[in-house]
């Protein structure tokens, strides 16, 4: 790759694409890739690193106290707040119509 093509990749903002450009090109080379074939791969490669960012951006600026996955939520958790608040609807109705309301 030469620097011509690195200045433009940065001119039009596509440090995404640079990223990924030199393997691509070895293997547009060794598959004989068609052009649109390619390209194709150079901008899903560029689409998905911008992805990663805005991602690594949105989880930056939100400043989570640390890093949880789904693999340890209590699901049963929601079970007994549904249960709660179906029991306190329950209460108020019965409680209304004892009311005579």
């Amino acid at each position: 790759m030469n620097n011509t093509l690195k200045q433009h990749a940065q001119n039009l903002h596509l440090s995404g694409l640079l990223e990924s450009l030199e393997l691509r090109l070895q293997e547009a080379e060794a598959n004989r890739l068609p052009y649109p074939q390619f390209l194709e791969l150079l901008f899903q490669d560029a689409i998905n690193v911008r992805h990663q960012r805005l991602i690594t951006r949105r989880h930056k600026l939100a400043d989570f106290r640390e890093t949880r996955s789904l693999e340890n939520f209590d699901w049963a958790c929601g079970m007994v707040v549904g249960v709660i608040v179906l029991v306190g609807f329950a209460l108020f109705i019965f409680t209304a119509m004892a009311a005579g309301h």
